[in-house]
């Protein structure tokens, strides 16, 4: 997992170690971490996160553990004060079919203008080896890395608006939006149209 010490601090505005105190205070409460470099202009660090500790794959996770090591304020950068929100009865016709699914939570967005990202965002998603694909997928990702939790985007004039959540019966093969090629099998969670393969944008 990677983390910018900028970033980081977003979440502690008081975290005063430096990069060399922080890599052994993180190794020290158990997440090791390799080295630390610059890219971009910015101080990045390599962690190995411990697969019992989930709630650690994102920035949110690890300052909650450092607020607590430090005795700092923890705050979360981005206040739901912020955010609007807009009601409506329209129910997302989602179908799912594996009890591989516990919990699907969407939102139906409309009237976005997708295009090329901000550069602090194709920064951020740098810094964490991802590619820039456009505003929506790399939101998606950046809350991925913010807060460790998996979302995507979906182009409902590409994938319609029934999505079927279900585990792969017939594919061998996907090609990413890099354009690289998986290999797939039937443990794989798909996410399709009618059998066919929904599209991100």
């Amino acid at each position: 997992m990677k983390l910018i010490y900028s970033e980081l601090k977003k979440f502690l505005p008081d975290l005063k170690a430096d990069p060399q105190q922080l890599r052994d205070d993180l190794t020290m409460i158990g997440h090791f971490t390799n080295y630390f470099e610059e890219i971009e202009g910015e101080i990045v660090f390599d962690l190995d996160i411990k697969v019992n500790r989930g709630d650690c794959l994102g920035y949110y996770g690890i300052a909650r553990d450092l607020s607590v090591l430090y005795n700092l304020e923890f705050k979360i950068p981005y206040p739901a004060s912020n955010i609007y929100h807009l009601k409506s009865e329209y129910q997302l016709p989602i179908d799912i079919r594996t009890d591989n699914v516990k919990r699907v939570m969407a939102v139906r967005i409309s009237d976005i203008n997708n295009s090329t990202s901000p550069q602090w965002l194709k920064t951020f998603l740098k810094c964490h080896g991802a590619n820039s694909i456009n505003t929506l997928v790399d939101f998606t990702n950046y809350i991925m890395f913010l807060y460790g939790i998996p979302n995507h985007a979906f182009d409902t004039k590409k994938s319609g608006e029934k999505l079927i959540w279900e585990m792969n019966s017939k594919f061998k093969e996907f090609t990413s939006l890099d354009g690289s090629k998986l290999k797939l099998d039937n443990k794989i969670l798909m996410i399709n149209k009618s059998g066919r393969w929904a599209k991100t944008p």
